[in-house]
């Protein structure tokens, strides 16, 4: 749960009750089997994840940025980008990416990377066509 801004976000991510959560959290609630199975489904986590001890650290699968440096990086980009890029996050929480999905956006990562200045034409035209759509 470190991960999101609130224990309401968290709930809502998970499809849980808050008050749920909120008891889970405290220790008057056991979280059981089936509530750490939708937990994982839910974010995407792997089976039994819920079910063994983690560090300190936000050590999940997909914890490489917190939000707000995340939020931060959204704020610095195109709408256009930061539609595309909310929509990825969001498959990504969800657990809907599959292996072709990251394989993929890998390689657009990988491209985009080392492409030093290869695309600024192309990525102005895109930037003066989302200004235009705004």
């Amino acid at each position: 749960m470190r991960r999101y801004p609130s224990l309401r976000v968290f709930a809502e991510r998970t499809e849980l009750a808050s008050s749920h959560v909120s008891q889970m959290k405290n220790g008057v609630r056991r979280m059981g089997d089936e509530v750490a199975r939708r937990i994982e489904a839910q974010l995407g986590l792997p089976h039994g994840w819920m079910d063994h001890p983690h560090g300190t650290e936000d050590d999940t699968p997909a914890a490489t940025a917190t939000p707000s440096s995340l939020d931060q990086r959204l704020l610095q980009t195109s709408p256009r980008a930061r539609r595309a890029l909310e929509q990825i996050v969001r498959a990504a929480e969800e657990g809907r990416l599959s292996e072709i999905d990251l394989e993929l956006i890998q390689q657009i990562a990988t491209r985009l990377a080392s492409s030093n200045g290869k695309y600024d034409r192309l990525r102005l035209r895109a930037r003066d066509g989302d200004r235009a759509a705004d």
